[in-house]
């Protein structure tokens, strides 16, 4: 038994650029014999179109194939693949086709990535600023798949920025996770299947043109030959890679970037004003945030079955306090952590309204992440991002940290929301002034309200 490593790179994105040239570093350091798949097309004819695009993914996958014919990937201990964009798709299928138990490293993966992958354990990274994709998708199907991804501020498609510091922090922060996932050790039958039954389509990235043997440093001359012949050792049939005999389960490639996923057929638009956003009431109505002209308001996302369900208490009375004065609150029960708002929305008012008696505003259940998100929390959010967990001491932060983790491993690095009971708070003028954790000091949120609602906006 032994353990290898495949590479695909991405269109233009090469191997001995940073991203993959440290992580085979990483690998043939951990004692992985590593390849790097050659692909026969040139980037200057891949570029430009869909159907190029099309055309190369088929080409590289026929370029995999060859190349690793005679390497016994079936037979190994543990199979790491590591891909970038394009290359991402050539390795999900590559890997679903010959039912490969391997681990996936992808690097800025494309949404048609979801649709043709199949087993394996994953980790993915993304950039902010990447164009070659939509954010909210990705992010939406990694959550969905449950995914780990982690998600870089300012980076573009190749994880960098225009700060060259920056740029050796952000490289060296996505190494410390590759090193730590393979170090994690391969996944084993009974945990690949389990993997594979629940999540049958994971997530992927792009690639570059395979060129690490050229950065290598000294002392990888055994492992540099080996790919060298696997490179080019070219026959028609295949003895080693045994294919799935039925292979109508693996998804076309041109189907699969003909019908994306559902999700991603409009980025969500994001208002310039509050005032023009229209959110769904309990009865599945139109309500227009307009009649709240004037008005200071806290939104909330709620969930009548969580931990923290208790706080309708606390803002049933901040709402009893200062209603008179034109404030008021938004409820929107969410199900999306751990399902704890389960039901229809009459089945939660009915919940809410008997056991913690509260009489303020509950609309229609939303998703405030993901491909799905109510336009309303994507506003917020993008006004108000995540500043961390300020009340590290509260009884209840281990709790929340607990379940926050589990949900979203990279919680730090992106503006979601993070738990049930997050608040944003929105002044007489329409701004959103504040965002509250779960954990949050109810003191400080209350002296906040009466400055949105009395427009002082210094100690009172």
């Amino acid at each position: 038994m032994s353990r290898k490593a495949v590479i695909f790179p991405g269109v233009g994105y090469h191997g001995d650029k940073p991203l993959l040239y440290y992580s085979r570093q990483i690998l043939l350091q951990a004692g992985y014999e590593v390849f790097t798949v050659k692909y026969s097309i040139p980037p200057e004819d891949v570029q430009g179109s869909k159907e190029k695009m099309l055309v190369f993914m088929k080409q590289a996958l026929l370029d995999a194939e060859l190349q690793l014919k005679d390497v016994p990937l079936q037979e190994c201990e543990d199979v790491i693949i590591v891909s970038k964009s394009i290359g991402t798709a050539v390795a999900g299928v590559f890997a679903k086709k010959y039912r490969l138990n391997a681990r996936h490293i992808f690097f800025t993966p494309l949404e048609v990535t979801f649709t043709v992958c199949g087993y394996g354990r994953f980790v993915a990274f993304y950039g902010t600023e990447d164009s070659m994709v939509n954010g909210a998708i990705i992010r939406g199907q990694c959550e969905a798949k449950k995914i780990p991804l982690t998600v870089i501020k300012g980076a573009n498609h190749s994880l960098e920025c225009h700060d060259a510091i920056k740029n050796v922090k952000i490289i060296a922060g996505v190494m410390e996770k590759v090193r730590a996932f393979v170090a994690e050790g391969p996944m084993g039958a009974e945990k690949t299947a389990d993997k594979a039954a629940d999540h049958p389509a994971e997530a992927a990235g792009e690639k570059g043109a395979g060129e690490a043997a050229k950065a290598a440093p000294e002392g990888t001359a055994e492992v540099e030959e080996k790919e060298k012949a696997a490179a080019e050792n070219t026959p028609e049939t295949s003895e080693k890679l045994e294919a799935v005999p039925d292979l109508e389960a693996v998804p076309d490639l041109e189907e699969a970037a003909e019908e994306p996923a559902e999700e991603s057929a409009e980025p969500i638009e994001i208002p310039d004003s509050i005032y023009d956003i229209t959110v769904e009431n309990m009865k599945g109505g139109p309500f227009d945030l307009s009649d709240y002209y004037d008005k200071a308001f806290l939104v909330v996302n709620s969930a009548y079955k969580c931990h923290f369900a208790k706080q309708y208490e606390d803002l049933q009375d901040l709402y009893d306090k200062y209603h008179n004065d034109g404030f008021e609150i938004l409820d929107f029960p969410c199900n999306q952590f751990k399902e704890m708002s389960p039901g229809t929305n009459e089945e939660i008012h009915k919940a809410c309204t008997g056991k913690y008696k509260i009489s303020f505003p509950q609309f229609g259940q939303v998703e405030v992440n993901g491909p799905k998100q109510s336009v309303l929390f994507a506003f917020l959010k993008e006004k108000q991002g995540f500043q961390g967990f300020k009340a590290e001491d509260h009884p209840e932060a281990e709790y929340l940290m607990k379940g926050v983790e589990e949900v979203d491993p990279d919680y730090a690095n992106n503006d979601d929301i993070k738990w049930n009971f997050t608040k944003f708070l929105v002044d007489r003028r329409g701004e959103v002034v504040a965002r509250y954790e779960p954990t949050d000091d109810f003191e400080t949120m209350q002296k906040d309200i009466k400055r949105a609602i009395f427009r002082i906006y210094k100690d009172s």
